[in-house]
């Protein structure tokens, strides 16, 4: 019994160690010496299970063979061989190796086969801008003798940056690159265990330098390079932006070809962007990202006239308020016969802030204009106030001793008319004659009461008016005045018709109104065509006499002549009866 179960452990053991391999040695790198010579490195395995017979070394010019045995190495502690001879550098050469060891039931395995040729360029997938580095990704080398790779970034040339270790590491993050500054290129060789090179990846690629232009009267606009390495080509372009911190979006998509877009902002937002180049299966290339904070140009909310005043009878005072937040750079003041076509009458730059508001002169003019105001920012976008008016006084002298004063309703958006006043210049004061409703456009003067001035009588209307803007917390009251018009009564004569000498009427004297006594003649002419009487003194009337005698009862004629304060000369006839 004890024997056959030593008999069945010894089978089972025997049965376990049968199709067991071994470990091969790792064929390291076959490089080619100056004389053409190959030579082959490898490693030694550990393999403890028998006494070591020898390394096997096959070579073939045909990757698919057949193999030759090339050499048989007896010392296990040997690493290299040197296959003399071998025209390596016109020859390709293909070889493995076979360990040989005394251990029963254990396969001798043949390492990877390895050719002569250097390590194969891996092939570049994409590179592209994450978190301000570049990430660069590749396909693993074809060759197995590869172990890692030397990174290089185009600096004067191709110059080194990093290496990888491990054939089927295949990522790298280069975090010194100047990604906002330039569109980086980059290239990428396999190395073998013994530094031999291989060549660089061809193509070398780039990443995509997003720049942005800013435009204060209206968009951002991206430029960019195009990522130009993929064989298949660019399937699309994405536009990712982020707005206040807030998630990265796509917020248009583009085609392969196209290489700047307009994006739309608002002032103020913190915009982040930056430009993703798409490959048919989803892979992409993203750009450095560019964050600026918008500051676009404040176009003005409003422009409002604040008054629109004659000040004496050809100048024209307007005042108007601008808005304080916008970005102007000009102002023009513009007056028109109606509203609009408009003449240019000034413009000048502003210079922000305006706290207060703004006053020009314009002069001459005529009342009763229109004018707006206009402001310009350095987009050229010009915003203009409501049209005002100015009042036009007009007048003239009225039947009987009146003046007839007419005007045209005042006018000024955002305001109220509270009343007219109407005001008359005596004795160089200007005196109010009359308070008016806010809609009343004329008043007549009644004159009868000064007789002894000049006949020239002066006058100017005010308009009382609130003027409201909420934008501004502007309420105020305000005064417009007129332009001054000046009205003269012209001349005027009373002539008696008859005189009672020594009655009630013993004198005939005619009374002027508004005329030159320098210019004054009265004569008084018989019925025969004799004069009877004459005075250059107004003063001076007929008494009835003829050289002191009682002049005849019955008609005479009279020619009166003087000249009116206007300069009109008014010479009037007619007759007189002396009543006995």
């Amino acid at each position: 019994m004890r024997i056959g179960c030593l008999n069945t452990i010894f089978l089972i053991a025997s049965l376990n160690a049968v199709g067991q391999s071994l470990s091969p040695p790792q064929l390291l790198c076959a490089t080619n010496e100056l004389s053409g010579d190959v030579s082959l490195v490898w490693s030694i395995p550990d393999n403890p299970c028998g006494p070591f017979l020898g390394y096997e070394i096959y070579a073939s010019e045909l990757r698919e063979g057949p193999y030759a045995l090339l050499a048989s190495i007896a010392a296990e502690a040997t690493t290299d061989f040197l296959h003399s001879g071998a025209g390596g550098i016109t020859t390709t050469w293909y070889y493995y190796m076979v360990p040989q060891y005394d251990c029963p039931g254990f396969d001798a395995p043949s390492s990877d086969t390895l050719d002569n040729r250097d390590p194969e360029p891996p092939v570049i997938d994409f590179v592209s801008v994450e978190n301000g580095a570049v990430e660069l990704n590749w396909l693993p080398s074809p060759s197995p003798e590869t172990t890692g790779y030397i990174i290089y970034r185009q600096v004067l040339g191709f110059t080194p940056v990093d290496t990888v270790y491990g054939r089927f590491n295949t990522t790298y993050i280069d975090v010194t690159a100047a990604v906002s500054e330039q569109s980086e290129t980059y290239s990428i060789a396999a190395v073998d265990s013994c530094r031999t090179l291989g060549l660089f990846a061809n193509p070398a690629h780039n990443t995509i330098l997003l720049q942005t232009v800013p435009d204060p009267c209206g968009s951002l606009r991206l430029e960019w390079n195009f990522y130009a390495e993929w064989p298949s080509g660019i399937a699309s372009h994405e536009i990712r932006v982020s707005i206040d911190d807030g998630p990265e979006t796509t917020v248009e998509s583009l085609g392969p070809g196209v290489r700047s877009y307009e994006l739309a902002v608002n002032d103020t937002d913190s915009v982040c962007v930056r430009v993703r180049a798409l490959r048919e299966d989803g892979v992409f290339s993203n750009s450095n990202q560019v964050c600026r904070v918008i500051a676009k140009v404040q176009p003005s909310r409003f422009v409002y006239l604040r008054n629109a005043s004659m000040e004496g009878e050809q100048t024209a005072r307007i005042e108007w308020y601008v808005d304080p937040t916008a970005d102007a750079e000009t102002w023009r003041l513009e007056r028109g016969e109606s509203p609009g076509p408009w003449t240019v009458r000034a413009s000048e730059p502003l210079i922000p802030p305006v706290l207060d508001f703004i006053t020009y002169r314009d002069e001459p003019v005529q009342a009763g204009r229109y004018y707006r105001a206009q402001t310009q920012d350095s987009c050229g976008v010009f915003v203009p106030s409501e049209a005002g008016r100015t009042i036009r006084l007009r007048g003239e002298a009225g039947f009987g001793l009146s003046n007839m004063l007419t005007w045209n309703p005042f006018l000024l958006p955002n305001s109220t008319i509270v009343g007219y006043e109407v005001y008359r210049l005596d004795a160089g004061l200007w005196t109010l004659m009359a308070s008016l409703g806010p809609t009343a456009l004329s008043y007549s003067d009644d004159v009868s009461g000064l007789l002894d001035g000049d006949g020239i009588f002066c006058y100017r209307v005010e308009a009382m008016f609130d003027l409201d803007l909420p934008e501004l917390n502007v309420l105020e009251r305000l005064v417009s005045q007129s332009n001054e018009v000046c009205v003269e009564q012209i001349g005027k004569v009373f002539v008696p018709n008859a005189i009672v000498p020594g009655g009630s009427n013993p004198i005939f004297k005619p009374v002027i109104l508004f005329g030159q006594a320098d210019s004054y003649t009265l004569q008084v002419i018989s019925r025969y065509g004799g004069v009877v009487f004459e005075s250059n003194d107004p003063e001076r009337g007929w008494d009835g006499t003829i050289d002191g005698q009682a002049a005849p009862g019955g008609s005479y004629g009279y020619v009166l002549r003087f000249t009116a304060v206007n300069g009109q000369d008014i010479v009037k006839k007619g007759n007189v009866t002396v009543v006995r």
